[in-house]
C-alpha cells in the first residue's frame, strides 16, 4: 500500500471516532415514540409500572411474559385468583388465543388490559363499541371516593366506550361533561375483565407528571389486592427480531460511525479500481535454442573424436545463419558471395574471405584435423560476434 493510501485511510478513521464522540457527547434528542415497554425509560415506556408492581401486590409473584399469551396461560391454567396485565398501543388475538384468555379469567381470575384500540371480537363478545370523542376534555375516575379529582385529556380524539342499556358491568372511569366511560369492568363467569382505553397514563411521562402522576396506582386499585400470581404481557411490546449489529444500531453515534466506514470503504474501492489495473503480464517471445543444441551436439561429436560430423555441422548452422540473417544464397561460396556478406555484415572483406575459403577447403578435401576444426569454431564464432555488435549499432544509428 502507497504511503498516500496510508495517510488518507487513517485521517478517514480518526474522523469516524471523532465525530462518534462528539455524537456520544452532545445531548440526546427525547425519543417520544410509543413503545410501552418495560425495559424503556423513554416518556412513553413502563419502566416505572412495571417495577412498582412488587409495591403495589406485595403479596403477587410477578411474571414477565416473552411469549405469545396462549403459551403463557398454559403455564398457570390450573391457577385460581391470578391477574394478567396489558399496556399497549394496541390489543390484537385471534380467536384461539383470546378463547383461551376468557377461558382463563372465567375460572375465577382477572384481565386489566390498557390499549387505546381493542380487538373488535373481544368488544363484541360484550356488545360493546369503540368510538372517539372529537375534542380534548377533562376524565375522572368513578370509584372508591376519588370522583373529585379531574384529569385533563392527553390529545384529540379520546377513544370512550359506548355499552349497551343492558349492560351488566361497572364504570370505573369517565370523561367529564360527555359522562362517556374509558375504564370498565366487565364481569365474565367467576372472573372479571377490565378495559381501559389510556395507556399513555401508565408511561413514565404520566407517571412523573405532577397532575395525572397518581392516576396509574390509583387505576391499578380496582384489582384484587389478595392476587397471587400476575403476569406481564411483555409479548405485545416485544421489539423487533434483534440484528448482529444491533448494539451498533441502536445508538445514533455508532450507527453513524458505522455509516461514514461503509461510505469511506466504498469510495477507497472505487478509486482504486479508477487509478490502478490490472497488472498486463509480461510474454516473452521464444528463444532460439539453435546455438545451444549444435554447441552440445558438436561437443558430443568433440569428446568422440569426429571431426567431421562437427565441422559439416558446424558450417551448415553457419550457412543457414547467413541465409536467415543476410538473405544470401549459399550455392555458390566464391568471392562475389564473400563480398556480398561482408558488404551486409559489416565484417571486414579479408576475414569473410578467409573463412568462405576455409570452408570450402574442408569440405572438398573430407578429412578435419583438431586444429582445423578449432580454428573453424573460432572463425565462426568471432564472425557472429561481430555481426550482431555491427547490427545494433546500425540500430541505434537508425533510431
Amino acid at each position: 500500500m502507497k504511503y498516500k493510501q496510508f495517510i488518507g485511510i487513517f485521517f478517514l478513521v480518526l474522523l469516524t471516532f471523532a465525530y462518534a464522540w462528539y455524537e456520544a457527547e452532545r445531548p440526546k434528542e427525547v425519543d417520544w415514540s410509543r413503545t410501552y415497554s418495560r425495559e424503556d425509560k423513554i416518556p412513553y415506556g413502563t419502566y416505572i409500572l412495571y417495577r412498582s408492581l412488587p409495591h403495589l401486590f406485595p403479596e403477587a409473584k410477578i411474571i414477565s411474559a416473552d411469549f405469545s399469551l396462549y403459551d403463557e396461560l398454559q403455564k398457570v391454567k390450573d391457577k385460581r385468583n391470578a391477574g394478567y396485565i396489558s399496556v399497549s398501543s394496541g390489543f390484537k388475538t385471534d380467536r384461539v388465543e383470546l378463547g383461551r384468555l376468557l377461558d382463563w379469567v372465567g375460572q375465577g381470575n382477572w384481565a386489566f388490559i390498557a390499549a387505546s384500540s381493542l380487538q373488535d371480537t373481544l368488544l363484541k363478545t360484550f356488545d360493546i363499541e369503540l368510538e372517539y370523542l372529537k375534542e380534548a376534555g377533562k376524565f375522572r375516575l368513578s370509584y372508591g371516593g376519588m370522583e373529585h379529582k379531574i384529569y385533563p385529556e392527553d390529545g384529540n380524539y379520546a377513544p370512550y366506550f359506548k355499552l349497551p342499556e343492558n349492560f351488566a358491568g361497572e364504570i370505573l372511569g369517565e370523561n367529564e361533561g360527555d359522562t362517556v366511560p374509558h375504564f370498565i369492568r366487565v364481569p365474565y363467569e367467576k372472573g372479571q375483565l377490565l378495559l381501559n382505553v389510556k395507556p399513555v397514563l401508565f408511561t413514565n411521562h404520566a407517571v412523573l407528571d405532577s397532575v395525572r402522576g397518581d392516576y396509574y396506582y390509583k387505576a391499578l386499585s380496582a384489582l384484587p389486592v389478595n392476587t397471587e400470581i400476575i403476569i406481564w404481557d411483555a409479548y405485545r411490546t416485544k421489539p423487533p427480531m434483534p440484528t448482529p449489529l444491533r448494539v451498533i444500531l441502536k445508538y445514533p453515534a455508532l450507527k453513524l460511525a458505522l455509516y461514514l466506514v461503509l461510505a469511506g470503504a466504498l469510495l477507497y474501492v472505487l478509486f482504486r479500481i479508477k487509478r490502478e489495473q490490472r497488472a498486463v503480464p509480461v510474454i516473452l517471445p521464444p528463444k532460439n535454442r539453435m546455438l545451444e543444441f549444435v554447441s552440445t551436439v558438436s561437443l558430443l561429436y568433440y569428446k568422440k573424436k569426429e571431426h567431421v560430423s562437427v565441422a559439416v555441422k558446424r558450417i551448415d548452422f553457419f550457412l543457414d545463419r547467413v541465409r536467415t540473417r543476410y538473405l544470401l544464397p549459399t550455392d555458390c561460396l566464391d568471392d562475389r558471395f564473400a563480398g556480398q556478406l561482408a558488404e551486409r555484415s559489416g565484417v571486414a572483406k579479408d576475414r569473410v574471405e578467409t573463412l568462405v575459403r576455409l570452408i570450402i577447403k574442408l569440405r572438398e578435401r573430407g578429412q578435419v584435423s583438431e586444429s582445423e576444426l578449432e580454428q573453424l569454431m573460432e572463425e565462426t564464432e568471432e564472425f557472429i560476434g561481430t555481426g550482431e555488435c555491427m547490427d545494433m549499432e546500425n540500430i541505434v544509428i537508425i533510431e
